[in-house]
């Protein structure tokens, strides 16, 4: 259960900063208190559309896959591996499934 809300906020984060490095700022045009606040206006209502397709699209499946992949994971490695060498293999398993996260977010 812990994951639902660290792969949301994981989806809504990288949503945010890929919105951040789209805007795209026109310093040529004028401004106008109006133009700056409907500009941020606007920013903030692509970045909150953004996250919820996201999530809509990708959170159910992300948390189907970490389930699949932690549960037997961590069965394994309490039941087989020594303590000693539990860290090493937690962090390899780690490595990987952050590049499923990151493949996962940039669809």
């Amino acid at each position: 259960l812990l994951s639902i809300p660290i792969n949301a906020i994981f989806f809504v984060y990288g949503s945010t900063v890929h919105q951040l490095l789209k805007e795209d700022v026109d310093t040529n045009e004028p401004t106008t208190e109006d133009n700056k606040n409907d500009k941020l206006s606007n920013f903030w209502n692509e970045i909150i559309v953004s996250s919820k397709r996201k999530l809509d699209a990708e959170l159910y499946n992300t948390i189907v896959a970490s389930g699949t992949v932690w549960i037997p994971f961590n069965f394994i490695l309490f039941t087989f591996v020594p303590s000693h060498l539990r860290p090493l293999n937690l962090m390899v398993c780690s490595a990987f499934w952050n590049c499923y996260l990151s493949l996962v977010q940039h669809r």
